[in-house]
């Protein structure tokens, strides 16, 4: 009597389609045949990869997904694929090899998954044949087979014993071929490699590994209040009334000794506005219309009379949930395209490539302090135009990031009168528009500047215009609130987003509450009406300050160029990299700055944000830095890029 494992003769392509295989090739069971060799043979299990694979029946289910046992073909015991063993010996052999491999989760995932990684399938089709002279005995034969096999595994280690319990597992639904294309294609720098290094130092740090640093500076994003500065008091507190049960805030018999009689008077206002539910229940999807209100008369307050109405304003999750709004409404396909600065703020870029439409740049003139050139406007509408894309808007970020511009007013007027002439939404990013440093600079919005032109009373334009309680001197980021206002749109359009506004239920309510602090604070004559002013003014002039510590400092560094930061909360210098360092960033395939902001981190603690992640021109390179820090810390901050700069230079020379 002799045993014999082997190969099958079946040619089948490893990507076929299993439900194509014969009865036979899919291993349906024991079955004995009678090939016309005269042998006896059984098959065990048929299926894709590269060993033999015998099903192990579970003493307590039929169920057919049962465990299995896998043995590579390149195991010493097969030789080409077939080993033949003799008598009842060879059996038991066979059978303590078996138990002696590694456990079924191991082996294949080093024998099986690495042929056919992509299909959910891990073993190729293997007959146990054998053969012998008495056809009776093959019931027998067969029967202690699987007796030993069985015995076997009731007695194996306790881990194979585990994984032979557990059910077939599946290829996963939901991995990186199978998601949408355009969220593996979108990048969102601010957030990128190099702060998740920073993350990671910041762990060690904290667990006791050293560094040349105890802490690390996060200069990457704009947040404020996550590197010192304080909140504003009487936001807060009328927040925290409108929070509370009324037993416990504004009807306490006792709150005019706790809270300023102000803030517990637009407390109770705010109540009222909301209904009586207070902060925890739904809005209306725009946003409550208290809040509106509130809105509409601070926009006509800053652009000297020009009407607002409630009800072209929509509240949302900050800016930039209602940017997300407007590009979901614009990319209506792949052929669309928006116009977007280079350098911008990447939440464009990313949201373009995630609706899979057309990224158009045009670039902004670095030498004259990253003004706008009607030119370049041209050239870049046309060259998008004649590669048959339709550009449909335009983004505009000002005052500016990462460049830290304010525009001038012609600027302005010229921008409006482009997109009117060429039938583009202007989408305005004004979050920044109460942070100008330069006294000779003023803040003028995108509405303004199409009135002074024309275009608002003749229909001739339409504009978004986008703000944020995240910026200015509030740096209320976690609250999440902002707005936009649409001007010149049809009420069709402005139901389909009021529909869009709606699937989101509305925006976060504290949020909105903050919102309406921002833009009405409390009435001159108010008792909190001269500290909350103070305030303000404190963090506003250490802004300043800050502007000019890092643009001043920075350009002071040679090979460093830095434009002086006239408005927003950032800088964006230039960076001479040496030879060496864009020798080495090729050979690692990154950039040469996200080369330099590593080296920056791991030497210093700054987290900055490689420039290539904003766009720029081709052979510039540099980083962008948030001023937010305090006065001293950035001073520090300055001392260290400079040192670091040298040493840099040095290594890579």
């Amino acid at each position: 009597m002799s045993y014999k494992i082997s190969s099958t003769n079946v040619k089948t392509s490893p990507y076929s389609n299993r439900r194509d295989l014969s009865r036979r090739q899919r291993g349906l069971g024991c079955q004995a045949r009678r090939p016309s060799s005269k042998a006896y043979s059984t098959v065990v299990d048929i299926d894709y990869g590269a060993s033999v694979a015998l099903d192990i029946p579970s003493p307590t289910t039929t169920d057919r997904s049962v465990p299995r046992i896998t043995v590579p073909l390149s195991s010493a015991v097969f030789r080409e694929g077939s080993v033949e063993l003799f008598g009842f010996t060879g059996l038991v052999a066979v059978l303590t090899i078996l138990s002696r491999l590694s456990t079924r989760d191991e082996l294949v995932r080093n024998h099986c998954h690495s042929i056919h990684p992509t299909l959910g399938r891990t073993r190729f089709p293997l007959v146990f044949t054998y053969t012998h002279t008495r056809p009776l005995m093959t019931l027998a034969t067969i029967g202690t087979c699987w007796l030993l096999l069985s015995a076997m595994i009731l007695t194996s280690q306790t881990s194979f014993a585990s994984s032979a319990t557990k059910p077939k597992s599946q290829a996963k639904r939901l991995t990186l071929d199978t998601m949408y294309p355009g969220l593996r294609k979108m990048e969102y720098a601010v957030r990128g490699k190099v702060v998740i290094a920073a993350d990671q130092i910041s762990d060690n740090l904290a667990s006791g590994k050293s560094y040349p640093f105890d802490h690390i500076v996060y200069t990457n994003i704009g947040n404020p209040q996550s590197v010192g500065q304080q909140p504003l008091t009487w936001p807060r507190q009328v927040l925290a009334l409108v929070d509370l049960p009324d037993a416990v805030g504004i009807q306490h018999p006792d709150i005019l000794r706790l809270f300023p009689a102000d803030a517990v008077a637009r407390a109770k206002e705010i109540k009222e506005g909301l209904g009586g539910h207070g902060s925890g229940a739904y809005s209306h999807s725009k946003g409550c219309r208290a809040f509106r209100r509130d809105i509409a008369a601070f926009l006509q307050d800053r652009d000297g009379g020009l009407p607002a109405e409630p009800e072209d304003i929509f509240m949302t999750n900050g800016a930039s949930a209602g940017i997300n709004m407007m590009l979901n409404a614009l990319v209506a396909d792949s052929s669309c395209g928006v116009m977007i600065p280079i350098p911008q703020y990447p939440i464009y870029s990313a949201t373009i490539d995630l609706l899979g439409g057309q990224k158009v740049g045009y670039y902004l003139n670095e030498a004259n302090g990253w003004e706008l050139n009607m030119e370049e406007l041209e050239r870049s509408l046309q060259e998008a135009t004649e590669q048959g894309i339709k550009v449909n808007a335009f983004v505009l970020i000002n005052p500016g990031n990462p460049s830290g511009t304010v525009l001038s007013r012609t600027n302005l007027q010229d921008i409006v009168r482009f997109c009117a002439k060429h039938n583009l939404v202007l989408l305005a990013d004004e979050v920044y528009q109460e942070n100008v440093y330069d006294e000779n600079a003023e803040f003028v919005s995108c509405k303004r500047a199409a009135h002074e032109v024309g275009l608002l009373e003749d229909d001739g334009i339409e504009l978004v215009s986008f703000h944020s309680i995240s910026k200015g001197v509030f740096g209320e980021c976690g609250r999440r609130g902002g707005y936009m206002e649409l001007v010149g749109f049809n009420a069709d359009v402005k139901d389909e987003l009021y529909k869009l506004a709606s699937a989101n239920l509305c925006a976060t309510v504290s949020g909105q509450i903050m919102t309406s602090l921002m833009v009405r604070g409390p009435d001159q004559g108010d008792v909190s009406y001269e500290s909350h002013q103070a305030e303000k003014k404190a963090i506003f002039e250490s802004l300043r300050r800050r502007s000019k510590i890092v643009s001043d400092g920075l350009n002071n560094i040679p090979g460093i160029s830095c434009q002086t930061a006239t408005g927003s909360m950032y800088c964006f210098p230039s960076v001479e990299m040496p030879k060496g360092a864009l020798s080495a960033a090729e050979k690692m395939g990154v950039s040469p700055d996200t080369l330099y902001c590593m080296s920056l981190l791991e030497r210093t603690g700054l987290c900055v944000v490689p420039a290539s992640g904003f766009g720029q021109r081709e052979g510039r390179y540099g980083f962008r830095t948030t001023f937010l820090p305090s006065e001293d810390e950035m001073a520090r901050a300055v001392e260290q890029i400079r040192e670091h700069y040298h040493e840099f230079c040095e290594m890579y020379a």
